[in-house]
């Protein structure tokens, strides 16, 4: 430090060299004194610092997705585009994801002999993720834990339906003796003998029964169900939700594609060559003699691959992603997408059976019937006589909750039906439109294309 030099605060902005500043030995010692207990405070605060930083790195995670591509490219040395094209993640995102995966399992970036960035990780990433991160930790732990959770919630939606036309029947039931009781006292234990009455009550029980057992000897005690069929619980809670979408994951699949094409054309590719894996208007398929041809569809790629379009010589339009073509891979890590098109699968209303359909309907309209008809005596002074009050309270509470519960399956399964047939028109268009597109680039009819530079297809 001996021709270094401090500022003097007495002497403006001039540099005084550091032996003159030090040749006081009291001062000197001061100042030590001074840079210890400073030194001190300085520790104190960087552990303050570190247990903050651990703290929060304890509620950090990282993209499953990234972490998924990592245990399928293995401990390699990887580039951004490596990862993004095999995760399906935009390459921001994705060096967003490896910097925090670096800093919570102790990752090594590198500079590869070509001067890109490249990334290393220790083969069981995922588990060094799991012990320093308790908020990974949990979402793990989730992801094992909500199928189970989720087979539960239906399974209990299904079983409320014989919970709810138990319930229905039984305040009916109990309604009706006791009215019956008070007025006609002699004919206090014939209602289940007086033939139709109220609505043939014994035939109702005996209905319930039958749908009860039936479903649960042939799902839990009689043979097992053949793979991937629904028990009739599921069934119930198919008839009213439906199956989730058909197409999860489907987005993650197409830019992965859409990567892979990419890589494969070392990251230089034509609108005709994305086209069936986005989404393409039908004029810009049908229509690419044309000059001026829309084709604003790749915009989305070029904004997630950090691409851009350039000119040709000859005018015409290509699409160069320069990070998409740096590699850290030793090996061919990119598939072959030629002549693939992305086919969305449609809306299907329920995967029960038709026979478990058929009970399902049946039960809800049993239900409803049920719910109406008490609907009916809880407004009616005149039935309510001689039912205990408590039992009036109690039906009069759960009412709204069992209406609810009796229209849901009605108004939820014909909306949903609506929505899922519009909704299948237009999944059938767009796969037909990027079913077309793949036919034109690719020589299978005889549509013409529009001219273009050669680029490895």
């Amino acid at each position: 430090m001996m021709g270094g030099s401090v500022l003097n605060p007495r002497s403006g902005n001039r540099p005084r060299p550091v032996q003159a500043f030090v040749s006081g030995g009291f001062r000197l010692q001061t100042s030590a004194a001074k840079g210890r207990r400073a030194a001190c405070g300085v520790r104190s605060v960087r552990m303050s610092v570190m247990e903050k930083e651990r703290m929060a790195q304890d509620f950090k995670d990282v993209d499953t997705r990234v972490i998924g591509a990592l245990e399928k490219l293995g401990s390699r040395r990887l580039t951004v585009a490596d990862v993004s094209s095999v995760s399906g993640t935009s390459v921001q995102e994705t060096e967003k994801e490896l910097l925090l995966l670096s800093q919570l399992t102790g990752g090594k970036l590198e500079v590869s002999d070509d001067g890109d960035i490249v990334y290393t990780f220790d083969s069981n990433v995922r588990a060094t993720l799991m012990s320093n991160s308790l908020r990974a930790s949990i979402r793990e732990q989730f992801e094992k834990a909500w199928p189970v959770i989720f087979y539960l919630i239906r399974i209990s939606f299904g079983a409320f339906l014989f919970i709810s036309i138990l319930t229905v029947f039984a305040a009916i039931s109990i309604i009706s003796s006791s009215s019956s009781d008070r007025d006609r006292g002699e004919r206090r234990g014939d209602y289940y003998d007086s033939g139709p009455g109220f609505g043939m009550g014994f035939f109702r029980f005996d209905l319930f029964d039958f749908f009860f057992w039936s479903s649960f000897q042939n799902t839990y005690y009689g043979p097992a169900p053949p793979k991937n069929e629904l028990n009739f619980l599921e069934a119930i809670f198919s008839f009213v939700f439906g199956d989730g979408d058909p197409n999860r994951g489907l987005e993650d699949k197409r830019w992965r594609a859409v990567a892979a094409t990419i890589r494969a054309n070392n990251g230089a590719v034509t609108a005709e060559q994305l086209a069936p894996l986005l989404d393409p208007p039908e004029e810009g398929i049908k229509n690419q003699s044309e000059t001026n041809v829309d084709e604003s569809y790749v915009i989305p790629a070029l904004l997630r691959f950090q691409g851009r379009p350039e000119v040709t010589a000859d005018g015409d339009i290509i699409y160069v992603f320069p990070e998409m073509s740096k590699s850290g891979l030793n090996v061919d890590m990119v598939r072959d997408t030629r002549g693939q098109y992305i086919e969305e699968d449609e809306w299907e209303f329920s995967k029960g059976t038709g026979t478990q359909k058929f009970f399902v309907v049946a039960l809800a309209i049993l239900n409803l019937t049920g719910v109406v008809t008490l609907g009916g005596l809880l407004g009616n002074p005149a039935a309510l006589r001689g039912t205990s009050p408590g039992l009036i309270a109690t039906m009069q509470g759960l009412f709204p909750l069992l209406t609810a519960y009796a229209a849901t399956y009605f108004t939820i399964p014909v909306f949903r039906w609506m929505w899922q047939s519009s909704e299948n028109v237009q999944i059938r268009f767009r796969n037909s439109v990027r079913k077309a597109a793949a036919s034109v680039r690719f020589g299978l009819t005889t549509i013409g294309t529009r001219p273009r530079s050669e680029c490895r297809s």
